[in-house]
């Protein structure tokens, strides 16, 4: 007896007849991925202490022959932990949640602003210890950045990512951004109906000013991205899928939707990859719109992707369904159907494994 098998474009086989603010959300994800209870976050986290000393004097002098800075102001930015260093300098904050953190220590010295900034890191149980760090009188940023098409400037504004650092332009685009720790810092411009601007690699130097030169922010065309379902496949398999997003600087949140319309379907923050699962095999189409931060929203795209997970369909008959043959040649008849991939390949043998 003669066994046919049949297989579609996706591998199945058978026997013949039978989808505030982004950053918050994805260190929500982590955090849970990593068992925390946020139904009481503050008593869950992890802790450690970080603990350091502030000096004055010039950066060309040595640490001995440098002076403790008493009464400093060390701020965790971002959070509200706060501490002051006491008389011979030292400073400390106790029970500080797991994290990287931007310190911040300033410092009055008779009008003059001394400060200092340096990245942390806590870890759960120990003792982050700065050493003594060297307070330094504070720089500033200068320029003018202008809004395209506009006559008016005013109330662009002008920050440093992950600090509380900002200021505001006039009407002619001026600004200066002052009380800045002597390091290298990237500078945020950003106005409403504005494409946002980066500017990266801004050193600044202990009392001085650094100049950035004159800036334009062009008129935004609104935030836009694309989606790419199971890294490009035509077919699937499995009825969940992996969807790949990418998104411009602008956009800050997503929909995804099998319906055009989006209808009653929520906002979700931008993520990079996620799943989607489709309740029926078919051919199916997912749509995807972005929104920024003032609420326009961008022009939906649309990827589509076979779904499969049904085996073929086929059935042989030997010489018309003659219950004897006169000869070993026979002829077959062959019938095969798979509804959404296709028949594409089949094979005929003697035993019903088609080893022969």
């Amino acid at each position: 007896m003669k066994i046919l098998k049949i297989t579609d474009k996706t591998k199945h086989s058978c026997a013949s007849g039978m989808k505030v603010p982004a950053f918050l959300a994805w260190m929500c994800l982590q955090l849970s991925a990593c068992g925390f209870d946020f139904t009481n976050p503050v008593e869950n986290l992890p802790r450690g202490t970080i603990r350091g000393s502030l000096v004055s004097g010039s950066s060309g002098r040595s640490l001995n022959e440098t002076n403790p800075v008493a009464n400093a102001e060390c701020t965790l930015e971002g959070t509200n932990t706060k501490t002051e260093s006491n008389a011979q300098g030292v400073f400390e904050m106790t029970d500080v949640p797991v994290g990287a953190y931007l310190l911040i220590c300033r410092y009055d010295a008779q009008g003059a602003d001394l400060a200092v900034l340096v990245a942390v890191e806590v870890e759960d149980g120990e003792v982050t210890d700065l050493g003594a760090l060297r307070i330094t009188p504070t720089g500033s940023m200068v320029g003018v950045v202008t809004l395209a098409e506009a006559l008016d400037s005013t109330g662009i504004s002008i920050s440093i990512p992950g600090t509380s650092m900002d200021a505001t332009s006039g009407s002619d685009g001026a600004y200066s951004l002052e009380g800045v720790p002597a390091g290298t810092y990237s500078v945020y411009f950003e106005k409403s109906g504005y494409a946002p601007l980066q500017v990266n690699d801004v050193l600044v130097k202990s009392g001085e000013a650094t100049q950035l030169g004159d800036i334009v922010l062009t008129v935004s065309t609104g935030p836009n991205g694309s989606m790419v379902l199971n890294n490009g496949d035509a077919l699937s398999s499995d009825r969940q899928i992996s969807m790949t997003v990418s998104a411009s600087q602008e956009a800050t949140i997503m929909v995804v939707s099998e319906d055009s319309s989006f209808l009653n379907v929520p906002w979700e923050a931008i993520q990079r990859s996620k799943t989607w699962t489709f309740d029926s095999d078919g051919f199916k189409t997912l749509y995807i719109k972005f929104s920024d931060g003032n609420g326009q929203e961008s022009t939906p795209v649309s990827a589509s992707i076979g779904i499969d997970t049904t085996k073929p369909i086929g059935s042989v008959r030997i010489n018309n369904d003659m219950e004897f043959a006169p000869t070993a040649m026979v002829v077959l008849i062959l019938q095969a159907t798979d509804e959404v991939a296709g028949v594409s390949e089949m094979r005929v043998g003697n035993a019903s494994d088609l080893s022969e």
